[in-house]
């Protein structure tokens, strides 16, 4: 499996060595580039909601410590969603 950070930063040199192996689903590399991009956006709001609730808890704040917890419980989903999305796309294109 690639990593996504490979990908990106070498995307000629691996659309190049996938086409010499008949992989012609250049698709799957750029969905997994996007995968990649949005876990890490989503990532980033989740950990700053986290810290969030962190700093709620040891300042006893329970109305933001129950709010970034909704927010929480709506985020976190949808980065495993992400996360299992980008593993099976990555799982699809072939090595090197």
């Amino acid at each position: 499996m690639l990593d996504p950070k490979f990908i990106l930063e070498n995307k000629a040199k691996v659309l190049k060595s996938l086409a010499k192996r008949g992989f012609t689903n250049v698709s799957l590399v750029e969905k997994a580039l996007e995968l990649a991009e949005k876990k890490k956006e989503l990532l980033i709001e989740v950990e700053n909601l986290r810290g969030e609730r962190n700093k709620a808890a040891e300042g006893k704040d329970i109305e933001e410590g129950k709010r970034v917890k909704k927010e929480l419980e709506v985020k976190e989903p949808k980065l495993s969603e992400i996360e299992i999305d980008l593993k099976s796309t990555l799982y699809q294109i072939p090595n090197m």
